[in-house]
């Protein structure tokens, strides 16, 4: 960067510009490019005939198609899915189940999957936070479900807050087991 000889040219990316050294910056042009739009993401995925509620979760949790593209081909996000509806019943009409529910663990060994599974959480803890505002939701098929439950905003806000203080831990290489029952206590 100080003294590049010529016709060399330098490309840096970076996702926080406020990351760089301001006389790097100067020493720069900047081109911003930004994610695939929230909307532009849900047409495109609405082009592969993917269902309402996929196309809301992959839409919230990945910037790009391509990013979606590799759950949509798995069994593994239907598997999710399915465990974010029985965890949600089980923490509100059968709590005793929720002891039980690390077998998630054995079904989703990547730590990638289960964070996947605490992100698809809190959409769905989200959702019933919407469902008492008129909101739009994210699991729309969701929804008797979700009128069954009588929850307060504070305890709703509480629960996303711990799970999102569990994912974070997961990705501090924390013990995956131990975190997971330690989320299932307090949750």
């Amino acid at each position: 960067l100080e003294e590049p000889t010529s016709g060399v040219y330098a490309i840096f990316t970076c996702q926080n510009l406020n990351r760089v050294l301001p006389t790097i910056q100067s020493r720069c042009q900047v081109i911003q490019l930004l994610p695939v739009s929230q909307k532009s993401l849900k047409e495109e995925l609405k082009r592969d005939d993917i269902l309402e509620d996929d196309i809301n979760i992959l839409s919230e949790l990945f910037t790009s198609y391509d990013e979606c593209q590799k759950y949509i081909e798995s069994d593994i996000f239907e598997k999710l899915k399915l465990e974010v509806y029985h965890f949600l019943d089980d923490l509100y009409f059968h709590r005793d189940n929720l002891i039980i529910k690390t077998h998630l663990l054995k079904d989703f060994k990547e730590k990638e999957n289960i964070q996947l599974f605490l992100n698809m959480l809190v959409l769905a803890l989200r959702d019933l936070f919407h469902v008492k505002h008129s909101m739009n939701l994210t699991y729309p098929s969701f929804l008797s479900l979700y009128k069954r439950i009588n929850d307060s905003d504070e305890n709703i806000i509480n629960k996303i807050d711990l799970i999102l203080n569990t994912e974070y831990l997961l990705s501090t290489n924390a013990n995956v087991m131990l975190l997971m029952d330690s989320m299932m206590f307090r949750i």
